[in-house]
């Protein structure tokens, strides 16, 4: 369900806080994926969060590159880490589903919280569904309100 609902809000595919130069936004208009990944590469090797969002999308997708969950995990992380929102939700599918990261639901409800902390209205949403289909207690959620705030100053250092 959590990968249908990424892929669906990933159709944009850019990450919504990421102002593309031109050139990128243009080859992805047109279809030209693999011209776009080119073109996020060295913004992204520059620690551009936007950028890693938006090939992690790519690679989530398999948009101009061969699909790989593990390819788009490792985007999401250094995307998530520098401050990136949508790739804090994104990691958060991964981990809640297990592609190209291992299961670790107790992970996917922090990077989620923490997204939920920086503005993320979908992110709550997200919290919700876990606890309702019991993947976590709240004996489990208590716990991870005290390693979040641990999550939360990781990524500041970053």
């Amino acid at each position: 369900m959590l990968a249908v609902v990424l892929a669906v809000a990933s159709v944009a595919v850019l990450s919504p806080f990421y102002k593309a130069p031109e050139s990128i936004a243009s080859a992805m208009a047109n279809g030209q994926y693999d011209q776009a990944v080119s073109l996020l590469k060295n913004p992204a090797l520059d620690s551009h969060s936007g950028a890693q969002a938006t090939l992690g999308n790519m690679y989530y997708l398999g948009l101009g590159v061969a699909q790989s969950f593990q390819q788009s995990a490792q985007y999401y992380s250094r995307a998530a880490f520098a401050g990136s929102t949508a790739a804090q939700v994104n990691l958060g599918h991964l981990y809640s589903s297990g592609f190209g990261v291992e299961q670790d639901t107790p992970l996917a409800y922090a990077w989620f919280n923490l997204a939920k902390s920086n503005g993320s209205r979908i992110a709550p949403l997200y919290m919700a569904e876990m606890l309702s289909e019991h993947r976590l207690n709240f004996r489990v959620v208590e716990q991870l309100q005290i390693d979040y705030a641990t999550i939360k100053q990781f990524t500041k250092l970053h």
